[in-house]
């Protein structure tokens, strides 16, 4: 089989994403991380897996991890490089999803704890958990692979799921078989550089979260920017934004970033993503007049560290009518194509204007310098005595007692 693995086991540019997705699931797999998967790993696995389940990890089942393990591997086929050029080749093949399905029954009798023929939630999250894969991506799998809405997997769903993961070259819902996958292209490449500078921005005491407090904090410094108080009401609305735009589980950079792209990648991204975003509009409309002035959206976004120059050249963007004010679907539409659109358009100067290409962003943690909200003093004082300066030119719009 060595020269049919040479001839038909390359990476071409047709198979380039299949390669990906290859690359993916071997790293999951290598629990080890030395760059192979042997048997071990397989028995590992499936040690995990009854663990997850709260089940006993028995001889029979541990045979039948080894059992998988060479359908799936074999003796010679250990590393990364020779299993997916094995793989590769067996994609070339006219009848592969067929000899395939029949490869994945040995691997069903692993996720099918209890012998009934069928694979429930539990069970498959059991299986694709101890891979790394977190419980809200295992249900956005599990549903994909549940093809038939029933609430189980039967063993003819899931080897269909299985086989279209390894042999697909096009991409198509079965990628996220083993979790929902955000994969970085250079089409989101940009989308990665926008979601990483707002990140960033609202992490303010670099720490690498973005917590309920953050939002709460920041709440606080936009009613301090507009010369108002600060209610219980205030910041219960900053709680709820944080709880739209983050949310448990998802506070720290990468997982965030990930969560965004998966919604970036959905057809009506825009259209859910405005409903979303009228969260935080209620939390820029100071004076819930239902549209956000000049002192409004320069409260909104100073504290974030914008100059005032660069946060009236967002607003002049976002203000579509120019009538000078915002209303809730002009914030919305511009807000959605900030954090959704993968090109570059205004819209990327949604949080003032931004050099995106000069300050390439970082995408790990950094360092805490200070406490919540606290910039460099000259700078804090500078952009609140020109936001308290256009208050005074707006009072009216503001007058929250």
């Amino acid at each position: 089989m060595t020269d049919f693995y040479d001839i038909y086991g390359k990476e071409t540019k047709e198979n380039k994403f299949l390669v990906q997705k290859l690359n993916r699931v071997f790293k999951m797999k290598d629990f080890r991380k030395i760059g192979r998967v042997d048997e071990q790993d397989y028995v590992e696995w499936g040690r995990r897996a009854a663990g997850f389940a709260g089940v006993k990890y028995t001889h029979s089942m541990m045979e039948s991890w080894k059992n998988a393990w060479q359908a799936f591997f074999g003796v010679g086929y250990e590393s990364r490089e020779s299993w997916v050029k094995k793989t590769l080749a067996f994609s070339s093949m006219e009848n592969k999803i067929e000899i395939s399905r029949a490869i994945h029954i040995a691997l069903i009798k692993c996720v099918d704890l209890d012998g009934d023929g069928i694979c429930s939630w539990t069970e498959f999250a059991a299986f694709v958990m101890p891979l790394g894969v977190s419980e809200h991506d295992a249900k956005a799998a599990f549903a994909i692979v549940d093809t038939n809405k029933n609430g189980v997997i039967d063993e003819m769903e899931f080897a269909e799921a299985i086989s279209r993961y390894y042999l697909d070259t096009e991409p198509n819902p079965f990628e996220n078989v083993f979790g929902v996958w955000a994969k970085r292209t250079p089409d989101n490449h940009f989308l990665n550089a926008k979601l990483a500078r707002i990140f960033d921005m609202q992490d303010r005491r670099k720490i690498g979260k973005v917590e309920a407090r953050d939002f709460v904090a920041w709440g606080r410094k936009c009613a301090q920017f507009a010369n108002v108080k600060f209610t219980d009401e205030m910041s219960q609305r900053w709680k709820n934004a944080w709880a739209a735009f983050y949310g448990k589980g998802y506070e720290g950079k990468r997982d965030w970033v990930k969560k965004m792209l998966e919604f970036g990648n959905m057809e009506n991204n825009i259209v859910i993503g405005k409903a979303i975003i009228v969260s935080l509009f209620k939390c820029v409309d100071l004076d819930g007049d239902g549209v956000c002035t000049w002192t409004e959206f320069a409260a909104f976004v100073m504290p974030l560290g914008i100059d005032e120059e660069d946060a009236k050249k967002a607003f002049e963007i976002i203000d579509l009518d120019g009538k000078g004010t915002i209303d809730d679907m002009e914030f919305a539409e511009a807000c959605a194509h900030y954090y959704f659109d993968p090109k570059r358009s205004a819209y990327e100067n949604f949080y003032g204007v931004w050099e995106w290409d000069k300050k390439p962003p970082n995408l790990g943690r950094q360092k805490a310098t200070g406490d919540d909200f606290q910039d460099n003093k000259g700078k804090r004082e500078s952009t609140s005595s020109n936001a308290q300066t256009a208050v005074s030119g707006e009072s009216s719009c503001c007058a929250i007692q």
